[in-house]
């Protein structure tokens, strides 16, 4: 017979380690989703800044009557006095900075010459600069 004193409240090492392959299970499951989920919401955030641009570019070539040669024209006055006279307030953005891509790269903008869209906007994506140019995303 098993004394009363000998009973001692707790969990044996076999409990615990069923708890913890238990978690480990779930882990397992929930980080691969957590960052596809992550890498979703980074890729729709570029496309949605990446329409915003394209739009104050459109915007700004309504209203200057030219493309911008970068995409700092958006956000800063020009020096020419018969330009700056169409500026208007604040430029072609909210705020005087430009947005930042979801991996802390700027956005590329490039004047082109001979397509249907003249110019082009994008982002190198998560690669970076180095990433292949089937990764970039660009505005459409």
């Amino acid at each position: 017979m098993i004394r009363k004193s000998a009973l001692k409240p707790g969990l044996t090492l076999i409990e615990m380690v069923v708890v913890l392959m238990i978690i480990g299970i779930f882990a397992a499951i929930a980080v691969p989703s957590y960052f596809k989920f992550v890498s979703i919401v980074q890729e729709r955030k570029a496309t949605s800044d990446l329409k915003m641009l394209s739009t104050s570019v459109k915007t700004y070539h309504l209203t200057m009557m030219r493309w911008p040669d970068k995409l700092e024209n958006l956000v800063e006055a020009p020096a020419d006095e018969n330009l700056r006279r169409k500026w208007g307030k604040g430029g072609f953005l909210e705020g005087d900075e430009l947005p930042i891509d979801p991996w802390d790269h700027s956005y590329e903008y490039e004047k082109v010459h001979g397509e249907a869209k003249p110019y082009k906007i994008w982002s190198y994506g998560s690669g970076g600069e180095d990433a292949p140019e089937e990764d970039w995303i660009y505005a459409k």
